[in-house]
């Protein structure tokens, strides 16, 4: 097993096993040293519970849209076992020639040293294994979920199993003070009553879209990459569509070009400034020299949100550069070629 998540021009193949979640940024991370491309611009991904080992090779034959190189990535891969040996006989045969321009990557949920097919794999591909990091994943799942029922038993309440999982999915599992506060208001919510049902979770949930929504939007801005994959994470979970989630972002990002062309135009400068300071001192004289009317709506907002729009730490052109990515991130998701998930993550994995 390789310690670092990294790729050459030797590698054919390149083995993962852990839960797909983990391993996905890390297959992301592979193709771009690799390739020096973005993931959408080079990969092709299958799906092991519906695809064939026959499927795989025949991708590995053609050549990617935009350039002769190409990655095919293969998700599940567990159910095609059997057939490897197909596999096996491709990377030996690509082995002897001097470089190749195909990379293959294949994902497993599980690794054991038991399969033989899967024992072959190990012995002529670099592999790297987050089978671990799994079952810390599912530590802290269960503490999790003891931590909730402690909670309601305390307050003298009950909550069906389906309930339970679905106030995680939402809430998440890694801020114990978020369960906390977030059970509290599902309590808070109904009031006399004992049991807490599914019904009552959906509630919450509706909450909590316009609030997660608002929140991937102050991820970006903020330029924080965790808390951006834990949002976008949690509104795939609640099936908020790709394109809404991008035109959210897009719409936050020209708000915040908008402001700070504005501030450019009328030749003031924010850096250093506290917010009464900026208040007293430059936000009465912009709205002043500002007299286009579509950046002039902006100025609409509250001062502080004008503030920290002000204050996001992008420069003009690297703003126009993000949203030129994302006019091609808009057809990519429409094309449906690339999974939407894999589309976003990549998007905020290169941008943040």
């Amino acid at each position: 097993m390789l310690d670092k998540v990294r790729s050459d021009k030797k590698d054919i193949c390149l083995l993962f096993f852990g839960d797909w979640q983990v391993v996905s940024q890390r297959v992301s991370e592979v193709i771009r040293e690799r390739f020096k491309k973005e993931p959408s611009e080079i990969a092709q991904y299958l799906d092991g519970n519906e695809g064939t080992v026959r499927q795989i090779l025949e991708a590995l034959k053609t050549k990617g849209m935009f350039s002769s190189e190409k990655a095919v990535v293969c998700q599940e891969a567990d159910n095609l076992l059997a057939e490897m040996n197909s596999i096996v006989q491709w990377i030996q045969g690509q082995k002897e020639k001097r470089e190749t321009k195909s990379l293959l990557i294949l994902h497993f949920s599980q690794k054991s040293s038991r399969d033989q097919e899967l024992k072959k794999l190990t012995e002529i591909c670099n592999f790297f294994d987050f089978s671990l990091k799994d079952q810390k994943e599912k530590d802290k799942a269960q503490r999790a979920r003891e931590l909730v029922k402690n909670i309601i038993q305390k307050e003298g309440k009950k909550i069906s199993p389906s309930a339970l999982d679905l106030f995680l999915s939402l809430v998440g599992e890694d801020s114990s003070s978020a369960i906390q506060n977030e059970l509290q208001k599902l309590i808070n919510l109904i009031g006399e009553r004992e049991r807490i049902r599914d019904i009552d979770v959906e509630e919450l949930v509706t909450r909590h879209k316009k609030e997660e929504i608002f929140r991937i939007s102050e991820a970006v801005r903020q330029r924080d990459l965790k808390m951006a994959l834990i949002s976008l994470d949690l509104l795939f979970s609640q099936e908020i569509p790709a394109l809404a989630i991008l035109a959210t972002i897009r719409n936050s990002l020209l708000r915040i070009l908008a402001l700070k062309i504005a501030l450019k135009k009328a030749g003031f400068e924010v850096e250093g400034l506290t917010f009464d300071q900026f208040k007293s001192r430059i936000l009465p004289s912009l709205k002043e020299a500002i007299s286009e009317r579509s950046i002039a709506n902006f100025f609409r907002l509250h001062p502080y949100v004008i503030f920290l729009h002000l204050k996001a730490r992008y420069s003009v052109d690297e703003l126009f550069g993000l949203l030129e990515k994302m006019a091609k991130l808009d057809l990519a998701l429409k094309g449906g070629k690339v999974a939407p998930r894999i589309v976003m993550e990549n998007f905020l994995l290169s941008s943040l």
